[in-house]
């Protein structure tokens, strides 16, 4: 409605007689024009409304030019542009529109730089040169395939990717705007810029990147030999110079690994949650610490790596690996343990090779004589034949207060109340988390023990890496397997009974439940409700 608004109205008489005037005053008029769409937002550092405002070429008659010049006003208030305001915070009751009239660059070669790479915000070397023949409409429309040139900012090389280009957009003959046009066939697969012509834009792009102070998207045209900028806005997907600046960033990297915590903590979690987990992680890692015999020094001595243990990145929780590395062979005996350690959390990935000296911190770690070490294994033989009476009655402890708080509606709470709830369970469960503790390390000196025996003693030619998960699958006594397992009964039960097979198979999901809520089969309700009891939170997130 917006666009038959400005397509239907003409300007202002005053508003016309102007336009005509200044067009004649700078011999415009009579002219071939580009009238170009510049949203007052558009140019801004922060935002950028590239490809969603309309262009015109090759306008000449002065009615052709008006009409232009409402249409892009008019594309002001497209969906796109609307939406992208939307998103952005912008305002959506005063929108602006500039237009720029100029003269028409008749382009034999045309195209877009970006004078830093907007795909990859860590390359800082390069500018992208994309290109074609005829106008650059064929390429920012995503019409035609374009030729593309990556230059180094410093050498000014370049390394090219040429397109097999079967047409080119170009002056209409017979009406106003362009046409498609075949490509002569020498032309599809040949480059359409010299190196010399690569080069020269690229040294016109750091120049304007000079004199405008930031990265710019650039559209560039070619006639005649001559080149021509018909526009440029900056780039506003790259972060901030600051994010480059070794000053601020330090020179370390460091590594990031979401392997096995993914799936406790998929999709974006919020930063509230996200603290009580990181704290949560800073004291069980410190009571395991403890456990082991490691000294309260050393434990205080490393509190910053406790306290990051893991990361919160775009909303994705992440281990920090160095952290966990370095409070890893904190403990007794433990550098034998690295490997155990890498699967079970799932770290697949090899270091790159620039990433090993982020490891010198190997050779500063505490040094245990024998008798420390002795000690340990005799906790953890200790540990390991009390393991399961520590279970049951940790088990015991923690069934009371999670049956207690699985019964309270938090909604209905108030914020004090919630709140010494949130403490009486950090000191009561969280603080007392010791028999998980060993158990999960028991089972990663087990569990990586029996891999390595598996890898050295069964030679064969297929794959062994998961041949100690066969071997384990069959034992049919683990907790996390009785969610499929109490299915599989459920299904059993309901597949015996005539009438609750087919009450099942008869309704949809949904109407199922809706059914089985209203009363129906009661029986299949139950055993429903009292799986969601004791599994429903079995599955992705459970974590969270």
């Amino acid at each position: 409605r917006i666009e038959k608004l400005f397509s239907e109205t003409p300007l202002p008489v005053p508003l016309a007689k102007l336009l005509e005037e200044q067009l004649q005053e700078n011999n415009l008029l009579g002219q071939k024009l580009a009238i170009r769409s510049s949203g007052i937002d558009e140019d801004s550092t922060d935002h950028s409304f590239a490809g969603m405002f309309s262009s015109y070429l090759f306008q000449e008659k002065f009615e052709d030019i008006e009409l232009s010049l409402r249409m892009c006003w008019a594309s002001a208030y497209g969906t796109r542009a609307l939406e992208y305001r939307r998103k952005n915070g912008l305002s959506l009751s005063n929108i602006k529109m500039g237009v720029v009239l100029q003269k028409m660059i008749n382009s034999s070669v045309s195209g877009v730089m970006f004078t830093r790479n907007p795909m990859d915000a860590f390359d800082r070397e390069n500018i992208i040169i994309d290109s074609l023949f005829g106008q650059c409409e064929g390429l920012v429309s995503g019409l035609l395939d374009a030729d593309n040139y990556i230059v180094s900012r410093t050498t000014l090389t370049s390394k090219s990717t040429i397109a097999e280009k079967e047409s080119q957009l170009v002056q209409a003959k017979d009406a106003v705007g362009l046409e498609t046009r075949a490509l002569e066939a020498e032309m599809t697969k040949s480059s359409s810029l010299s190196e010399e012509q690569v080069k020269s834009i690229a040294q016109l792009g750091l120049k304007l990147e000079k004199h405008f102070q930031m990265p710019l998207d650039v559209e560039w045209a070619i006639e005649d030999d001559e080149l021509y900028i018909v526009q440029s806005r900056p780039i506003t997907t790259l972060p901030v110079d600051a994010f480059y600046s070794s000053e601020i960033n330090g020179t370390y990297a460091t590594l990031w690994d979401n392997s096995n915590i993914v799936e406790s903590f998929s999709g974006v979690t919020t930063p509230l949650t996200f603290s009580g987990t990181k704290k949560a992680y800073a004291i069980v890692y410190r009571q395991t610490c403890r456990l082991l015999g490691v000294p309260e020094k050393i434990i205080e001595d490393y509190d910053e790596q406790f306290e990051n243990m893991l990361g919160l990145i775009k909303g994705r929780v992440y281990y920090n690996l160095i952290n966990w590395y370095k409070l890893l062979l904190l403990m007794p005996g433990s550098s034998s343990s690295k490997s155990f350690m890498e699967t079970m959390m799932g770290v697949k990935e090899d270091l790159h090779e620039k990433h090993q000296k982020l490891f010198d911190f190997v050779e500063d770690v505490p040094k245990y004589g024998i008798l420390k070490k002795l000690q340990v294994f005799g906790k953890l033989t200790y540990y390991f034949f009390r393991i399961d009476s520590m279970v049951a009655k940790f088990s015991k402890n923690f069934d009371l207060i999670y049956q207690e708080y699985n019964s309270t509606d938090f909604t209905k709470r108030p914020l004090k109340e919630l709140k010494n709830m949130y403490i009486h369970w950090e000191k009561n469960i969280t603080y007392n988390w010791k028999p998980p503790i060993i158990n999960d390390f028991l089972v990663m000196i087990f569990f990586g023990a029996l891999k390595s025996m598996t890898e050295k003693w069964i030679k064969t030619d297929q794959d062994s890496v998961s041949l100690q998960n066969d071997l384990l699958c069959g034992q049919g006594d683990l907790d996390s397997a009785l969610p499929v397992k109490t299915l599989m009964k459920i299904a059993g039960i309901i597949d015996k009974n005539e009438d609750q097979r087919q009450f099942i198979q008869n309704h949809s999901p949904e109407q199922l439940w809706t059914a089985l809520q209203a009363g129906e089969q009661p029986e299949i309700y139950k055993l429903i409700t009292d799986y969601l009891h004791l599994y429903g939170f079995r599955c992705n997130n459970e974590q969270k």
